[in-house]
Protein backbone atom coordinates (compact mmCIF):
# COMPACT_ATOMS: atom_id res chain seq x y z
CA UNK A 1 0.00 0.00 0.00
CA UNK A 2 2.68 2.47 0.83
CA UNK A 3 4.33 1.73 -2.39
CA UNK A 4 1.21 2.30 -4.25
CA UNK A 5 0.60 5.39 -2.75
CA UNK A 6 4.35 6.85 -3.31
CA UNK A 7 3.91 5.41 -7.14
CA UNK A 8 0.71 7.52 -7.30
CA UNK A 9 2.40 10.86 -5.91
CA UNK A 10 5.28 10.82 -7.30
CA UNK A 11 2.80 10.28 -10.81
CA UNK A 12 0.81 13.57 -9.89
CA UNK A 13 3.93 15.54 -8.65
CA UNK A 14 5.45 14.20 -12.52
CA UNK A 15 1.60 15.10 -14.22
CA UNK A 16 1.48 18.74 -12.27
CA UNK A 17 4.76 19.85 -13.50
CA UNK A 18 3.89 19.45 -17.60
CA UNK A 19 0.99 21.50 -17.09
CA UNK A 20 2.16 25.12 -18.97
CA UNK A 21 0.19 28.16 -19.10
CA UNK A 22 0.28 32.06 -20.67
CA UNK A 23 -0.40 35.29 -19.20
CA UNK A 24 0.07 38.95 -19.96
CA UNK A 25 -1.80 42.57 -19.52
CA UNK A 26 -3.87 44.53 -22.16
CA UNK A 27 -3.98 47.75 -22.49
CA UNK A 28 -5.38 50.55 -24.62
CA UNK A 29 -2.18 51.64 -27.48
CA UNK A 30 -2.73 55.20 -27.47
CA UNK A 31 -3.42 55.92 -23.43
CA UNK A 32 -1.67 52.69 -21.93
CA UNK A 33 -4.65 52.23 -19.65
CA UNK A 34 -5.61 48.89 -18.89
CA UNK A 35 -8.55 47.55 -20.69
CA UNK A 36 -10.87 45.29 -18.23
CA UNK A 37 -13.02 42.33 -19.85
CA UNK A 38 -10.93 42.13 -23.19
CA UNK A 39 -11.66 38.71 -24.64
CA UNK A 40 -9.03 36.80 -24.84
CA UNK A 41 -8.96 33.21 -27.14
CA UNK A 42 -6.67 30.74 -27.45
CA UNK A 43 -6.70 28.27 -30.45
CA UNK A 44 -4.11 25.54 -31.00
CA UNK A 45 -2.39 24.99 -33.73
CA UNK A 46 -0.39 22.30 -33.70
CA UNK A 47 -3.61 20.69 -31.21
CA UNK A 48 -6.68 21.95 -33.22
CA UNK A 49 -8.94 20.61 -30.43
CA UNK A 50 -7.61 23.47 -28.00
CA UNK A 51 -9.94 25.61 -28.08
CA UNK A 52 -10.04 27.74 -24.77
CA UNK A 53 -11.58 31.56 -23.99
CA UNK A 54 -10.93 33.71 -20.66
CA UNK A 55 -11.61 37.52 -20.24
CA UNK A 56 -8.85 39.97 -18.52
CA UNK A 57 -9.74 41.02 -14.97
CA UNK A 58 -10.13 44.16 -13.71
CA UNK A 59 -6.44 45.58 -14.45
CA UNK A 60 -6.20 44.06 -17.62
CA UNK A 61 -4.18 40.94 -16.55
CA UNK A 62 -4.97 37.43 -18.01
CA UNK A 63 -4.00 34.16 -17.35
CA UNK A 64 -4.46 30.18 -19.21
CA UNK A 65 -3.57 27.40 -17.43
CA UNK A 66 -3.24 24.08 -17.69
CA UNK A 67 -2.05 24.09 -21.54
CA UNK A 68 0.32 21.69 -23.72
CA UNK A 69 3.53 22.18 -24.59
CA UNK A 70 3.30 23.57 -28.62
CA UNK A 71 2.45 25.82 -30.85
CA UNK A 72 -1.22 28.35 -30.59
CA UNK A 73 -2.82 31.25 -31.60
CA UNK A 74 -3.84 33.49 -29.43
CA UNK A 75 -6.77 36.43 -30.61
CA UNK A 76 -7.59 39.69 -28.40
CA UNK A 77 -10.81 41.39 -28.63
CA UNK A 78 -12.61 44.46 -27.24
CA UNK A 79 -15.66 46.69 -28.53
CA UNK A 80 -14.59 49.30 -30.51
CA UNK A 81 -10.85 48.05 -30.92
CA UNK A 82 -9.31 46.04 -33.87
CA UNK A 83 -8.40 42.40 -32.74
CA UNK A 84 -5.19 41.40 -32.73
CA UNK A 85 -3.80 37.91 -32.96
CA UNK A 86 -0.79 36.47 -32.67
CA UNK A 87 0.58 33.09 -32.65
CA UNK A 88 2.91 31.65 -29.97
CA UNK A 89 5.12 28.57 -29.21
CA UNK A 90 5.01 27.38 -25.10
CA UNK A 91 7.94 25.52 -24.57
CA UNK A 92 8.17 27.18 -21.08
CA UNK A 93 5.69 26.52 -18.27
CA UNK A 94 5.09 29.99 -17.63
CA UNK A 95 4.89 32.14 -20.78
CA UNK A 96 4.29 36.17 -20.51
CA UNK A 97 3.18 38.03 -23.37
CA UNK A 98 3.74 41.13 -21.51
CA UNK A 99 1.84 44.02 -22.77
CA UNK A 100 -0.49 43.49 -25.50
CA UNK A 101 -1.86 46.72 -26.54
CA UNK A 102 -5.03 47.11 -28.67
CA UNK A 103 -5.63 49.76 -31.00
CA UNK A 104 -8.50 51.74 -31.64
CA UNK A 105 -10.98 50.54 -34.84
CA UNK A 106 -11.34 53.19 -37.22
CA UNK A 107 -14.40 54.35 -38.20
CA UNK A 108 -14.24 52.60 -41.32
CA UNK A 109 -14.08 49.62 -39.68
CA UNK A 110 -16.77 49.78 -37.40
CA UNK A 111 -19.25 51.79 -39.45
CA UNK A 112 -21.77 49.23 -41.05
CA UNK A 113 -23.99 50.21 -43.76
CA UNK A 114 -27.36 48.73 -44.97
CA UNK A 115 -29.07 48.94 -47.99
CA UNK A 116 -32.61 47.82 -48.99
CA UNK A 117 -35.21 48.35 -51.59
CA UNK A 118 -38.44 50.16 -51.95
CA UNK A 119 -41.70 48.65 -53.33
CA UNK A 120 -42.87 50.88 -55.65
CA UNK A 121 -46.31 48.40 -55.49
CA UNK A 122 -49.59 49.61 -53.80
CA UNK A 123 -52.22 47.38 -53.15
CA UNK A 124 -56.00 49.06 -53.22
CA UNK A 125 -58.96 47.44 -51.99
Amino acid sequence: MKKFLLILYFLSAFSYGQDFSISGKVVDAQTKEEMPFTEVALQGISNKSVEIGVVSDEKGHFRIKNLQKGKYSITFHFVGYEKFTKEIDIEQHKTDLGVISLKIASEKSERSSRRGQTCSTFLQR
